[in-house]
Protein backbone atom coordinates (compact mmCIF):
# COMPACT_ATOMS: atom_id res chain seq x y z
CA UNK A 1 0.00 0.00 0.00
CA UNK A 2 1.38 3.21 -0.99
CA UNK A 3 2.11 5.82 1.35
CA UNK A 4 -0.20 8.25 0.34
CA UNK A 5 -3.34 5.80 0.77
CA UNK A 6 -2.17 5.38 3.90
CA UNK A 7 -2.72 9.07 5.09
CA UNK A 8 -5.79 9.37 3.41
CA UNK A 9 -7.04 6.28 5.19
CA UNK A 10 -6.07 7.76 8.75
CA UNK A 11 -7.93 11.06 7.71
CA UNK A 12 -11.05 9.30 6.68
CA UNK A 13 -11.00 6.86 9.60
CA UNK A 14 -10.33 10.26 11.85
CA UNK A 15 -13.49 11.85 10.43
CA UNK A 16 -12.11 14.79 8.41
CA UNK A 17 -11.71 15.16 4.55
CA UNK A 18 -7.88 16.06 3.34
CA UNK A 19 -8.44 19.38 1.32
CA UNK A 20 -6.18 21.49 -0.86
CA UNK A 21 -6.27 25.15 -0.84
CA UNK A 22 -4.47 27.40 -2.60
CA UNK A 23 -1.29 29.00 -1.70
CA UNK A 24 -1.21 32.91 -1.29
CA UNK A 25 1.74 34.68 -2.15
CA UNK A 26 2.39 38.28 -1.19
CA UNK A 27 4.58 40.81 -2.86
CA UNK A 28 5.77 43.95 -0.64
CA UNK A 29 4.98 47.38 -2.37
CA UNK A 30 6.26 50.76 -0.78
CA UNK A 31 4.24 53.72 0.44
CA UNK A 32 4.75 56.91 -0.05
CA UNK A 33 7.24 56.87 3.00
CA UNK A 34 8.47 54.06 2.58
CA UNK A 35 6.16 51.92 4.25
CA UNK A 36 5.28 48.09 3.38
CA UNK A 37 1.94 47.20 1.78
CA UNK A 38 1.48 43.48 1.33
CA UNK A 39 -0.38 42.94 -1.61
CA UNK A 40 -1.47 38.95 -2.49
CA UNK A 41 -1.90 37.10 -6.12
CA UNK A 42 -5.15 35.97 -5.02
CA UNK A 43 -8.06 36.41 -2.80
CA UNK A 44 -9.04 34.09 -0.30
CA UNK A 45 -11.99 33.05 1.36
CA UNK A 46 -12.52 32.94 4.99
CA UNK A 47 -14.65 30.59 7.24
CA UNK A 48 -18.30 31.94 7.66
CA UNK A 49 -17.83 32.28 11.52
CA UNK A 50 -14.39 33.90 10.95
CA UNK A 51 -15.65 36.34 8.33
CA UNK A 52 -17.96 37.66 10.71
CA UNK A 53 -16.96 37.15 14.05
CA UNK A 54 -16.13 39.84 16.82
CA UNK A 55 -12.14 41.02 17.13
CA UNK A 56 -10.46 42.85 18.91
CA UNK A 57 -7.17 43.82 17.09
CA UNK A 58 -3.29 43.59 18.48
CA UNK A 59 -2.44 46.63 19.57
CA UNK A 60 0.62 46.51 16.57
CA UNK A 61 -2.57 46.80 14.15
CA UNK A 62 -4.48 49.03 16.65
CA UNK A 63 -1.94 50.77 17.62
CA UNK A 64 -3.82 54.56 17.96
CA UNK A 65 -6.20 54.23 20.25
CA UNK A 66 -7.74 51.99 22.59
CA UNK A 67 -8.68 48.41 21.80
CA UNK A 68 -12.16 47.91 20.90
CA UNK A 69 -14.33 45.23 19.89
CA UNK A 70 -15.03 45.15 15.93
CA UNK A 71 -18.48 43.62 15.23
CA UNK A 72 -17.04 42.11 11.46
CA UNK A 73 -20.53 41.33 11.04
CA UNK A 74 -21.12 45.19 10.95
CA UNK A 75 -20.61 46.68 7.64
CA UNK A 76 -18.71 49.88 9.39
CA UNK A 77 -16.83 47.60 11.66
CA UNK A 78 -15.48 45.57 9.07
CA UNK A 79 -14.56 48.49 6.74
CA UNK A 80 -12.59 49.96 9.59
CA UNK A 81 -10.69 46.60 10.33
CA UNK A 82 -10.07 46.46 6.39
CA UNK A 83 -8.59 49.62 6.07
CA UNK A 84 -6.19 48.96 9.46
CA UNK A 85 -5.30 45.33 8.27
CA UNK A 86 -4.61 46.50 4.74
CA UNK A 87 -2.33 49.44 6.16
CA UNK A 88 -0.93 47.67 8.81
CA UNK A 89 -0.97 44.19 8.53
CA UNK A 90 1.77 41.54 7.99
CA UNK A 91 0.92 37.98 5.88
CA UNK A 92 -0.74 36.37 8.72
CA UNK A 93 -2.92 39.32 9.94
CA UNK A 94 -4.45 39.78 6.15
CA UNK A 95 -5.27 35.61 6.24
CA UNK A 96 -6.68 36.39 9.48
CA UNK A 97 -9.06 39.24 9.30
CA UNK A 98 -9.77 39.82 5.75
CA UNK A 99 -12.62 37.60 3.42
CA UNK A 100 -12.00 38.71 -0.40
CA UNK A 101 -15.27 38.54 -1.33
CA UNK A 102 -16.45 41.01 1.62
CA UNK A 103 -13.27 43.06 0.20
CA UNK A 104 -14.22 43.57 -3.03
CA UNK A 105 -17.70 44.22 -1.46
CA UNK A 106 -16.59 46.94 0.32
CA UNK A 107 -13.36 48.31 -1.62
CA UNK A 108 -15.55 51.59 -3.32
CA UNK A 109 -16.35 52.41 0.46
CA UNK A 110 -12.69 51.96 1.88
CA UNK A 111 -10.51 54.66 3.17
CA UNK A 112 -7.22 54.11 1.87
CA UNK A 113 -4.17 55.76 1.06
CA UNK A 114 -3.75 56.22 -2.69
CA UNK A 115 -0.38 53.54 -2.91
CA UNK A 116 -2.30 51.38 -1.41
CA UNK A 117 -5.32 50.91 -3.03
CA UNK A 118 -3.08 51.46 -6.41
CA UNK A 119 -1.19 48.07 -5.25
CA UNK A 120 -4.30 46.26 -4.63
CA UNK A 121 -6.02 47.80 -7.45
CA UNK A 122 -5.41 45.20 -10.29
CA UNK A 123 -6.52 41.89 -7.91
CA UNK A 124 -9.82 43.74 -7.02
CA UNK A 125 -10.57 44.55 -10.73
CA UNK A 126 -9.36 41.10 -11.95
CA UNK A 127 -11.86 39.64 -9.06
CA UNK A 128 -14.90 42.09 -10.20
CA UNK A 129 -14.21 41.11 -14.03
CA UNK A 130 -14.51 37.61 -13.14
CA UNK A 131 -17.88 38.09 -11.20
CA UNK A 132 -19.30 40.21 -13.96
CA UNK A 133 -18.45 37.43 -16.42
CA UNK A 134 -19.95 35.01 -14.52
CA UNK A 135 -22.88 37.13 -14.36
CA UNK A 136 -23.33 37.55 -10.67
CA UNK A 137 -24.33 41.13 -9.21
CA UNK A 138 -22.00 42.97 -6.80
CA UNK A 139 -21.09 41.23 -3.45
CA UNK A 140 -21.89 37.99 -4.82
CA UNK A 141 -19.20 36.46 -5.49
CA UNK A 142 -18.90 32.67 -5.16
CA UNK A 143 -15.44 30.57 -4.05
CA UNK A 144 -14.88 29.21 -6.97
CA UNK A 145 -13.75 32.56 -8.29
CA UNK A 146 -11.52 33.32 -5.46
CA UNK A 147 -8.80 31.19 -5.59
CA UNK A 148 -8.01 31.16 -9.42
Amino acid sequence: MSGPAVVERIVEASGYDLDLTPRVDFTTHPGPRGEPYLVPDRLWRLDLRQAFASVVLPKRLHWSGPSRVYRLADRADRARVYEIVLREGAKADLLEYVDGALLVDLWDDLVLPTSLRSAWESIIAFRRRDSAEAGLSAGETPDRLMDQ
